[in-house]
């Protein structure tokens, strides 16, 4: 059976050879963190349980050594790629995509954004998540290598911005390139995930002539499975009763690497959404839907996010979305980021917590009051506490255990 091959490098040329060997010998690669400690590498080594790890050779940066491992176990064949999850909410999971799953992303991707031969993509996202690898995989598909750069930098997205016809961006980078004056209505377009994007965010990069197609999707999905709300060719989204987003198609995952599918069946009738964005009742679901543990609802053919189903904060009784705060927050015209949080209460049974960066003197009582106007008494934050920076993953979601730190 194939083998489970993981590589510790950054993203580069020497990365992109490891992994077309892995792939060439039809085994299956398994990326990670190349800045993460060591201990942070072995407990996902442990976790993830490969045959091999590649990691640079020492004092030859542009070369690599290939480690044994023990108790490496096999992958299914066809088995392309397992990442880990980003962690924001728990301990990351293995999650296995097929070739065949993969293949289909990328296909579907390059449909939706029509883009012709030659279009070279900036790949500038990690390459131990799915966003980052797409980028490579796109411009691969259009006959050309893309441009790579180890992780984010403004000044050199800016220099290399006329070979490129396309980026992935997560919303506080493309915030600080357009705070920059970055040119980037020269790009074909950017396609922003990894994070809710404000409405202010987008008109602000609207305003500056930038194409944006906003995503939604996941390690599970090989990324963005539904752009500006409406599924690729050959995914179907599905919502429960609850409000659950489902997702059944071709770019779902093969499951987890400790052997759970991820799968459901739902036992009532959901409503679903196609790529054509038809909406319809599915009166018997059947099994096979990915549970996304996202809420969302569905709009003039459209599906909107509402925020992970863990975020609905009971406080005194009444339930409110933290990514609904978040984003109202979001909306004041000096606030230039916020995140939300449920935090334990005796009286409460939660609070509703806020971190604000903002770009001048606030008051607490004119955050609340901001909130209150259109979300009620129950949402109007209860603590806030002014910070320099949102603590978010490298994809830019928001840092749970780290802001429960702050907050």
């Amino acid at each position: 059976m194939p083998s489970l091959v993981a590589v510790r490098l950054p993203p580069g040329r020497t990365f992109l050879d490891a992994w077309d060997r892995i792939w060439s010998a039809g085994d299956a690669m398994l990326p990670l963190p190349p800045d993460a400690t060591d201990t942070v590498v072995a407990s996902m080594v442990e976790e993830q349980a490969p045959s091999a790890l590649v990691v640079p050779s020492p004092g030859r940066p542009d070369d690599v050594r290939v480690v044994r491992l023990e108790g490496g176990r096999p992958v299914a064949d066809g088995t392309a790629l397992v990442v880990a999850t980003s962690g924001s909410t728990g301990t990351p999971k293995g999650v296995v995509l097929s070739r065949r799953s993969v293949d289909a992303a990328v296909d579907a991707s390059l449909a939706r954004l029509d883009t012709p031969d030659g279009s070279a993509w900036l790949s500038c996202l990690p390459w131990h998540h799915t966003a980052g690898l797409l980028t490579v995989l796109r411009s691969r598909a259009r006959g050309v290598e893309p441009i790579v750069h180890p992780a984010f930098d403004v000044d050199a997205v800016r220099r290399d911005l006329g070979g490129v016809a396309w980026v992935s961006l997560v919303p506080t980078q493309l915030r600080r390139l357009l705070d920059a004056g970055v040119a980037l209505s020269s790009l074909d377009g950017i396609l922003l995930g990894g994070a809710a994007a404000s409405a202010g965010l987008l008109d602000l990069a609207a305003s500056a002539g930038v194409r944006v197609i906003t995503t939604y999707g996941m390690t599970e999905t090989c990324g963005g499975c539904a752009y500006d709300g409406v599924p690729l060719d050959g995914v179907t989204i599905g919502l429960d009763a609850n409000g659950t987003i489902l997702v059944e198609g071709t770019v779902v995952c093969d499951g987890y690497r400790d052997g759970h599918t991820g799968r459901v069946e739902p036992l009532d009738p959901i409503t679903t959404l196609d790529a054509a964005g038809n909406v319809a009742k599915l009166a018997t679901p059947g099994g096979g839907w990915l549970d996304t543990e996202d809420l969302g609802r569905i709009e003039a053919g459209r599906l909107a996010v509402i925020g992970r189903r863990d975020d609905v904060i009971i406080t005194g009784g009444e339930n409110v979305s933290a990514e609904a705060i978040a984003e109202r927050l979001r909306e004041h015209p000096f606030v230039h980021d916020a995140a939300v949080i449920g935090i334990p209460d005796a009286e409460w049974g939660h609070r509703v917590a806020a971190a604000i960066v903002a770009t001048t003197q606030l008051t607490v009582d004119e955050l609340r009051t901001h909130v209150r106007e259109t979300l009620g008494a129950a949402a109007a934050p209860r603590e806030i506490v002014f910070v320099g920076e949102i603590p978010r993953t490298p994809l830019g979601k928001t840092d749970r255990a780290g802001l429960v730190e702050i907050l």
